[in-house]
């Protein structure tokens, strides 16, 4: 196979760091800082820059130093700040493929607020140390979460428990502006009580409390008539807001008389607060983990996701997988006479071809450069051929903005694997790309099959 740039995982640029709302701080594995965000450089008092080449021991405590892991995660840690009291912060961590070390940062002041609040107050101390016990329980589970649905559960779970109550439920924003039940359950039996919960907390921005039917009446008709119709006497909601944007809400009803003391919206507030950070965080790490393995031109997996996809394909035991390698012939004059973007949008067009081109579940990568390959099942050499055709077929058809003279066609090479024949993921790709290279030499605009190694056609 012919040598090709290996893809780019630094997804994220350090301009882009600048648009999250959190501390982040690459560094070397031996905590040695490699770059930083301003957001982290106003806690520290000093310009990203003047961090460069320091360790992140001198800006971050969090306990005692372990060669192996600059810092433990999650944890709890406190940021050094010039001439102020160190600000708590909770810190998380992860190791890159090129040996880094990347930290997310965040305010952890509401929840210590809280619990500094909730331990100052002598009349309700064992209530108090209950809810803090909850609380914490609930950072550490909501750190550990690794899905929505389960981060969802926890609140509920704590919510109940906390406030001793019959019903919680969390919803989440699904489809935009609308709402559905993550976890929990309602104890109203008609579908517009849900739309008030989810209407009324997120327009307010702020924890509601209600107890009785009257309360509940004057904020809505509806959520007052579902109070009597179901026996619901009271109920605490907090909105799941991120720079003031609706995630969701929080809901804790009782079905029997109920009188919030002081500290009940704190309380809701903070694990509101917790679970909304916990969720941001969630999707970041999912948007980073998708980045990793899609291409950013074309929003095609790359090749990384290509190779794990073939890995868990192969060996197989029924259907022949079938690897079509498609190389763009005379891209490079387009690039050279209409420029990179032309070529960046002939890229991201030949991408939506191929996903036409072939079933909803086959699998299209951008493999590097103006090379693709598509993953499908098929049942013989005859049902791979058509595919390869009918990919040739769509990628020679005209396109907007490039002319006959540059209309670019495709160099395919076709290699088969079966359980006869699976061999290894390195071997069929490159058995695919000899034949996409052997089209090529040959005139190009035409599909020749590869000679898997472990078998011949």
């Amino acid at each position: 196979m012919r040598n090709q740039s290996p893809p780019n995982l630094a997804i994220e640029s350090t301009e882009s760091w600048e648009h999250f709302p959190c501390g982040l701080v690459e560094t070397t594995d031996g905590g040695e800082i490699i770059r930083s965000n301003s957001f982290f450089g106003n806690w520290t008092g000093l310009a990203p820059r003047a961090m460069v080449g320091r360790s992140i021991h001198d800006f971050v405590d969090a306990g005692p130093r372990d060669d192996a892991h600059p810092i433990r995660l999650p944890q709890m840690a406190f940021v050094k700040r010039a001439g102020l009291e160190r600000l708590p912060v909770m810190v998380e961590s992860a190791l890159g493929q090129d040996g880094h070390r990347y930290f997310a940062i965040t305010d952890a002041t509401p929840q210590v607020a809280f619990a500094i609040g909730l331990q100052g107050e002598h009349a309700l101390a064992q209530r108090t140390q209950e809810r803090l016990e909850l609380v914490i329980a609930a950072s550490i589970a909501f750190a550990g979460a690794e899905a929505e649905s389960e981060l969802a559960k926890v609140l509920v779970d704590t919510a109940t428990r906390a406030f001793s109550a019959e019903h919680a439920v969390v919803y989440l924003e699904g489809d935009p502006g609308r709402f559905q039940i993550a976890a929990g359950s309602s104890p109203f039996a008609s579908p517009g009580a849900t739309e008030v919960l989810t209407t009324v907390p997120s327009m307010l921005g702020e924890v509601v409390k209600v107890s009785g039917i009257e309360e509940a009446r004057s904020l809505s008709a509806l959520l007052g008539s579902s109070f009597e119709h179901d026996g619901v006497h009271a109920m605490i909601s907090a909105p799941l807001k991120q720079s003031g944007e609706p995630l969701g809400a929080l809901a804790v009803f009782f079905k029997h008389p109920r009188r919030f003391d002081e500290q009940a919206s704190p309380l809701a507030d903070a694990l509101a607060s917790q679970a909304t950070r916990a969720i941001a965080n969630l999707r970041l790490r999912a948007q980073l983990h998708h980045a990793a393995i899609h291409d950013g031109v074309t929003g095609l997996p790359n090749r990384r996701n290509l190779e794990e996809h073939l890995e868990s394909l192969i060996p197989r035991d029924h259907e022949s997988t079938a690897i079509v390698f498609i190389d763009m012939d005379g891209f490079k004059a387009i690039n050279d006479q209409l420029g990179h973007h032309s070529g960046d949008d002939l890229l991201r067009e030949v991408g939506c071809r191929l996903r036409r081109a072939v079933r909803e579940d086959d699998h299209v990568s951008r493999f590097g450069g103006d090379e693709f390959v598509v993953v499908c099942d098929v049942k013989d050499q005859h049902s791979a051929l058509d595919v390869a055709e009918r990919i040739r077929h769509e990628v020679g058809l005209p396109y907007d903005g490039i002319p006959d003279r540059l209309r670019p066609t495709a160099s395919i090479g076709l290699v088969l694997s079966d359980a006869a024949n699976d061999g290894e993921v390195d071997q069929l790709l490159r058995a695919a790309d000899q034949a996409m290279y052997r089209a090529k030499l040959s005139g190009g605009n035409k599909v020749v099959i590869g000679n898997n190694l472990a078998h011949r056609f």
